[in-house]
């Protein structure tokens, strides 16, 4: 028992230890609390606590000045650093490609220029050559006249500069060759009028990088009377015929890739590869510094649905294709899943571009770890993988999805450019923040107390702004399932990371009082075994103290023999003790020695309370009375007629109620353990196997969690056992007196029998009522998916009960009548 109760014990302190120290250093992200404006609705608003990648891209703005003055003035904050998503402007190239006379024979011909990740951002215009094909004013004059131009719709940021570098370093990832420098906010202003705004930037050329660029120019298959017809067509109508026409021959192609894109761009501001100092670049035309913004940033809306695979994903949404009608579509693919917020025509400003410099975001001071991150889309593109096709079968291996760059796909790309807070003001408005990141003072490791400091500095800032303040300390991802609606087909299912906001947290409470509970009841166990094998001890050996008093010893000898007897099995006890947690130790974990000093007094304090109870009942013992009766008390007490075997069982329960309530209680207690522990053991894994923080730790305690849970079964099983075999031996007398006045062996182990089930049935409710209060106790309440799962343990006192009833059954077999009247 000590064994059993020291290695659950160890394994307990061991799982809490690695929890904690786990998430103690994981615990930390990046940034502690995500301000954000009260109509910026996402999906955590609806109470499941969870924070969709996207959530910062689909926010245009809401937050004023005089708000992020007022967050900054607040006592207790570190970093208040905002973010503005100002809108998609663009990234122009001259091509130096010479293309005269590439399109010379008469007709009508299909240029596309195509500018993406995944080709899904393209631009198509229909021309003609030849006065026989010309449609006037309805098609365009030949664009190759002019050159080639790349344009690419990037998105811009605005954020302060020096908040930002005390956030995650911005100012630290600056390229290492050329003119590169960050933002002096004396120097470095935004201005303009009238539609025209210049304004410093800094470019991150990664997703520059994943781009590519591509033009060609198709002959398109259309006779001459079938121009004729389309002469008196609208625009529209033209268009539309033309998309259906077959392309005759291919007359020009010309592709650049990601890396020229970028040497271009490199070329144009810095004459050489600013992060490794090449000379030698891949130019392919002139950087354009300018560009008119197009659009505004726009969420996507998500439907929560039933996950259909809730035990890997529990939860679930979908998200519906849409077919886009703005007339700017003509350049993203008609169906998208965003709907297209473009800025009207007249109200697009121009804006210039002051390049200070390129950084890199992987030299960020962010948090890298997959455990903790949050969805800093500022540096970061959000992820998700194709897991189930269409018709709801897996994909193996599953399908890798990334931005298309453009301003209608699922997933947004991390902006290329990044202006300040003044720019966001000249092109936004008087409120052009969209979020604000926060970061608490004095929060260095994951405890209850900066727990509530976080969430009182979230509770100030909602109160004194208006503003929604979600705490995002202690976070992890989760995967969720998202099902793709498409217009006319099942896209499938997509597996993305979204963040559980508070997840660490959770764990971190639940586990702290949940091994907390389980050390708890092993200290309940091992007083009440003590105390109950201490008594029945004491039952069985009443003749041989009655006998040593008979023979001139002095009840203070008695109790100091029990006190002797108690100290060396103490003794016994702690050498288990320390020799178990020392071999425990030897295998790598972790103990405290504190800790296990208290464990060693616990120990010794149990056992010599034991010997003290049995100390006050040897009082009790008179040499002639219990010689003669073998009892303390010479009658039990009869709470009902006893007219059948159930009865004379209950009435033996009931009238040795100090005896039987000790063996219900030495039941109870391990029927608790288990019970609780069933029960911590189908929490914790609703909490941890949610979110890719859970699942880690789970990974470094699973298997020393049901280990602990097979000891506290065993433990149960050891317990129900002995005291059920105590109560026998102790009572082979009355065994032989029944013998002698007619009673079968059958009988009588019928008899053993009822009393091992209603016992362990007493002993099992007990148990259970107690670890439901228990539950109770430690997390205000317990739903009936909790109560499910804690009942079924009653089964096994029932079961140990009985079992261990068959096995001393067996001396009734060794007790004779005569004997037993004799004794």
């Amino acid at each position: 028992m000590s064994c059993g109760l020291s290695f659950l014990f160890n394994i307990s302190e061991s799982n809490k230890g690695t929890v904690v120290d786990t998430l103690q250093k994981r615990w930390k992200s990046t940034y502690d609390i995500v301000v954000r404006p009260p109509e910026s609705l996402h999906v955590s608003d609806a109470n499941n606590g969870l924070l969709e990648p996207n959530f910062l891209s689909n926010i245009q703005g809401g937050i004023s000045f005089d708000q992020y003055d007022e967050i900054k003035r607040m006592n207790g904050i570190d970093v208040a650093a905002p973010i503005a998503m100002i809108g998609y402007t663009g990234l122009g190239i001259q091509i130096n490609k010479k293309i005269e006379n590439v399109v010379q024979e008469p007709g009508v011909y299909k240029e596309t220029n195509i500018m993406s990740q995944d080709n899904s951002y393209q631009t198509t215009t229909y021309f003609t050559v030849g006065d026989d094909y010309f449609i006037n004013p309805r098609l365009a004059s030949n664009p190759l006249e002019n050159g080639l131009y790349s344009h690419s719709t990037q998105l811009l940021v605005g954020i302060d500069p020096v908040q930002e570098a005390k956030l995650v370093g911005l100012d630290d990832t600056l390229a290492k060759f050329g003119q590169n420098r960050y933002f002096n906010l004396d120097a470095d202003e935004a201005f303009g009028s009238n539609g025209k705004v210049t304004i410093p930037v800094l470019i991150n050329p990664n997703p520059i990088g994943k781009m590519m660029f591509q033009n060609k120019v198709d002959k398109i298959d259309v006779s001459q009377s079938q121009i004729i017809k389309l002469q008196s067509q609208n625009q529209d109508d033209i268009t539309a015929y033309l998309d259906q026409k077959k392309s005759e021959k291919n007359v020009y192609s010309f592709t650049a890739s990601g890396k020229q894109l970028q040497d271009t761009i490199f070329n144009e501001t810095e004459n050489t590869n600013p992060f490794t100092g090449e000379k030698q670049l891949q130019t392919i035309g002139t950087f354009q510094p300018s560009s008119v913004m197009f659009y505004k940033t726009n969420p996507i809306s998500y439907k929560e649905i039933e996950s259909p695979f809730k035990e890997r994903w529990k939860y679930a949404f979908q998200v519906n294709e849409q077919k886009l009608d703005d007339k700017d579509a003509t350049r993203f693919p008609s169906n998208t899943f965003r709907m297209l917020n473009a800025i009207p025509v007249k109200e697009r400003p121009t804006v210039r571009y002051d390049v200070l410099g390129f950084f890199d975001p992987s030299h960020l001071k962010i948090s890298k770890d997959p455990l903790s991150e949050l969805p800093m889309e500022t540096y970061r593109a959000p992820s998700a993988k194709l897991v189930l096709n269409g018709k709801d079968e897996p994909v193996n291996p599953p399908v890798t999805i990334t931005s298309s760059g453009t301003p209608v796909g699922l997933l947004t790309e991390q902006p290329t450019l990044i202006t300040t807070l003044g720019a966001a003001k000249l092109l936004g408005g008087e409120k052009p923040i969209s979020a604000i990141r926060i970061r608490v003072a004095g929060v260095k490791k994951i405890s209850d107390e900066n727990q509530k400091k976080v969430e009182d500095v979230a509770r100030q800032i909602e109160k004194r702004t208006g503003l929604i303040a979600d705490v995002t300390i202690g976070s992890s991802p989760q995967p969720v399932l998202i099902h793709i609606q498409k217009i006319d087909h099942d896209g499938g299912w997509i597996e993305q990371p979204w963040i559980h906001l508070g997840a660490s947290y959770t764990i971190f409470k639940e586990t702290s009082m949940g091994f907390s509970g389980v050390i708890a009841t092993v200290i309940a166990v091992a007083i009440i075994y003590v105390l109950a094998t201490n008594y029945v001890s004491l039952l069985s050996r009443k003749k041989d103290f009655a006998v040593l008093l008979s023979l001139g010893w002095k009840t203070k000898d008695l109790f100091r023999l029990v006190m002797i007897e108690c100290g060396l099995l103490s003794a016994v006890s702690l050498f288990l003790v320390w020799g178990i947690s020392f071999i425990w130790a030897g295998q790598g974990h972790a103990i405290s020695i504190l800790k296990l000093l208290i464990a060693s007094l616990f120990v010794i304090l149990i056992y010599y309370s034991g010997s003290l109870i049995s100390g006050s009942l040897i009082r009790k013992i008179t040499p002639y009375e219990t010689i003669q009766t073998g009892e303390v008390s010479t009658m039990g007490k009869r709470f009902i007629s006893t007219n059948g075997i159930v009865k004379m069982v209950l009435n033996q329960v009931l009238g040795k109620f100090q005896r039987n309530m000790l063996s219900i209680l030495a039941i109870a207690f391990p029927t608790a353990l288990v019970s609780f522990f069933l029960f911590i053991t189908f929490r914790l894994k609703g909490v941890m196997y949610s979110t890719w923080m859970g699942e880690f730790l789970v990974m470094k305690i699973g298997t020393n969690h049901y280990i602990a849970m097979g000891i506290a079964c065993f433990i149960a099983i050891v317990t129900t056992a002995e005291i059920t075999w105590q109560n026998v031996v102790e009572r082979k007398r009355e065994f032989s007196m029944l013998m002698a006045v007619g009673w079968t062996q059958t009988s009588l182990k019928t008899l053993i029998y009822l009393e091992g089930i209603i016992i362990g049935l007493i002993g099992g409710g007990l148990g259970v009522a107690i670890s439901i209060l228990m539950i109770i106790f430690l997390y205000g309440n317990i739903t009936f998916i909790d109560f499910l799962y804690v009942l079924p343990t009653i089964v096994i006192p029932l079961l140990i009960g009985f079992i261990a009833s068959i096995i001393p059954s067996r001396i009734l077999s060794k007790i004779s009548p005569f004997i037993g009247l004799k004794g």
